[in-house]
């Protein structure tokens, strides 16, 4: 399975540190009050009034926390205007409306799914070419570098969906599962991982390959040539 990237700020997985109202591992069907960041950063994810479900054994064996469409979690260790974002999501809704994941607040970070990804990040935004799929898992990548003329660059399952020219400039807290309390999630999501910089090709490819062979289980061609595309400089 391999390793990701070290240097996150925020690394939450659903098959660690998901936890109830007593402070115990989540079981089948149990409200999350609280879902531990696993980068050493303590940027835990905490419940509002109304929290996502655990549910176990639901990929690969590994459990999933659920948003029903009117759930919610806060959580800090997003602010940077330059990040590299990896999101292993299941859209179960790909209604504009009625979905979203990602940083809100004022300036805005959002990712909307609507048949495409849609990344606003303020103040501008960027669509994905690559068409959605619903109730199908995937893994989303998703990195902003000031550094180079504003880029905005989306990924899905490791094949290149937009790059394109804009700005990025991150609040400090945002929430998992809605948009400022609105627009909620209807899907499921298995691991997210936030680092505070554009990370290089290798280093990227690194987590993808971790949560593809994790997560998604491409077969071995794929990977052979993500670490072909990797030795040749390919983006």
């Amino acid at each position: 399975m391999g390793s990701p990237t070290p240097g996150m700020s925020l690394w939450l997985k659903a098959d660690a540190g998901v936890l109830d109202a007593s402070g115990n591992p989540c079981t089948n069907g149990v409200a999350v009050a609280t879902w531990k960041d696993q980068s050493g950063n303590g940027n835990d994810a905490t419940k509002e009034a109304n929290p996502p479900t655990f549910y176990a054994s639901v990929l690969n064996g590994l459990g999933v926390v659920d948003f029903d469409g009117s759930q919610l979690l806060d959580v800090g260790g997003l602010a940077s205007d330059d990040s590299s974002r990896f999101f292993v999501i299941n859209f179960i809704d790909l209604t504009y409306s009625n979905n979203t994941i990602g940083q809100s607040g004022s300036p805005q970070y959002a990712f909307y799914p609507n048949r495409y990804i849609y990344l606003q990040a303020y103040p501008s935004g960027v669509t994905s070419s690559l068409p959605l799929t619903q109730n199908q898992w995937l893994l989303a990548e998703l990195i902003t570098e000031t550094a180079n003329v504003n880029r905005i660059r989306i990924w899905q399952n490791g094949f290149i969906g937009a790059t394109s020219s804009g700005s990025n400039s991150s609040p400090a807290a945002g929430q998992i599962g809605a948009y400022v309390g609105s627009y909620f999630l209807r899907g499921q999501i298995a691991e997210i991982l936030v680092y505070p910089s554009a990370l290089s090709d290798p280093d990227r490819i690194a987590t993808e390959n971790y949560l593809l062979n994790k997560w998604i289980n491409p077969p071995s061609g794929s990977l052979l040539l993500k670490r072909r595309r990797m030795m040749l400089g390919a983006t």
